[in-house]
This record gives C-alpha cells, sequence and structure tokens, in this order.
C-alpha cells in the first residue's frame, strides 16, 4: 500500500511532461499569458506610456475589476477543452479517470470563481461608502485564484500529452487497463504455452 506522500508524488510527476514537450508548453503558456492575460499587464503597461500614472496602481484596479478571475476562467476553459475533444473523438486512453478527475476538478474551480466573480460584481452595484482605501483580502484571494488556474491548467495540458508519456503516469493508469495488461502478461492457463 503506498502512502499519501507517494501517491501525491506520483500525481505531481505527471508535470514531467513538460520536459517532453517544453515547445509546446512554452507557445501554450506564452499564448495564453500574452493574450489571455492582457487585461492584467496591458493597463499597467499602458500606464507606464503616462506621466502620472503609476504601474502598479493600474494592476490594482485591473484586480478590482474581476479581470484575474476572467483570466483564470478563460484558462481553464481553453484548458479543459481537450476533454471534450477526446470524448467527441472517443480516443483511447489509460488515464480516463485521471483525466475525468482533473477536469471535473477545474469545472469545480470555475464555478467556485464564478461564484466569487458574481459576488464581486454584486458588491460592486451596492451604496459606495465613506471607506475608500483598497481591500487586501479580496485582490489577495483574486490572485490566489489566478495562480490556481494556472497551475491547473498546466496540469491540464501536461494530462493532455500525458499517453505518449506513460512513464510520467505510472500508478494512475485506470484499473480495468491495468488488470487487462496483468491478464494478457499471466502464462495462459490452457495448456498452450510454448
Amino acid at each position: 500500500m503506498r502512502t499519501f506522500r507517494e501517491k501525491i508524488s506520483t500525481v505531481i510527476k505527471v508535470f514531467h511532461v513538460i520536459t517532453e514537450e517544453a515547445p509546446a508548453f512554452w507557445i501554450f503558456l506564452g499564448v495564453n499569458l500574452f493574450f489571455g492575460g492582457a487585461a492584467l499587464w496591458l493597463p499597467s503597461f499602458v500606464a507606464t506610456q503616462h506621466p502620472t500614472a503609476v504601474p502598479f496602481s493600474e494592476l490594482i484596479k485591473a484586480f478590482e475589476q474581476g479581470n484575474g478571475y476572467l483570466f483564470g476562467l478563460a484558462l481553464l476553459a481553453a484548458a479543459s477543452s481537450y476533454w471534450m475533444r477526446e470524448y467527441l473523438e472517443e480516443k483511447k486512453t489509460d488515464f480516463k479517470r485521471l483525466k475525468f478527475f482533473a477536469t471535473g476538478a477545474s469545472f469545480l474551480i470555475m464555478i467556485l470563481i464564478w461564484g466569487l466573480l458574481a459576488l464581486m460584481i454584486y458588491k460592486g452595484f451596492a451604496p459606495p461608502t465613506a471607506e475608500t482605501n483598497v481591500a487586501l483580502g479580496p485582490l489577495v484571494t483574486q490572485i490566489v485564484f489566478t495562480v490556481i488556474a494556472l497551475v491547473m491548467a498546466t496540469y491540464l495540458f501536461c494530462l493532455e500529452r500525458i499517453d505518449n508519456y506513460p512513464e510520467f503516469g505510472k500508478n494512475l493508469k485506470d484499473k480495468v487497463t491495468e488488470k487487462n495488461i496483468n491478464q494478457m502478461d499471466e502464462p495462459s492457463k490452457t495448456g498452450l504455452e510454448t
């Protein structure tokens, strides 16, 4: 029986796919951060062009508008779409259960982000108060969920390509597949051994 630490180590080992698929990963990451994250970095960049604007305050304004949540939603939705492609193509994979679980987890994270974004929008419609200070709690929460979305999207990227590198998914294969392979490896008991 494997310990909890060994199980976690096995799940994390999936990230080793990045070393084998480095060009594809950097394209995935670059496109998502550059184009998907434009709502986060573009206001700060534009602010550097104006002599009176402070870039960091523009980044805070972008987060106050919920741009981190929107980026996380778009990133997870794009990364999760591979499961639908695999399902529609009926692609054979030994990691269906793991992929299904990871995609389900990303959907749960998306629902949580939607809820937090809805709460943020709802609070935006509340009558203004005399307090004008920036609340760090919602900003930190948004940054944390943006990072979680980025890590989860990277994990989904790795899962999309795990079938090409089964050594990184050792002990994560579906039980039915492992059972079938073990049965094929056993010598036949019908008397037809060579």
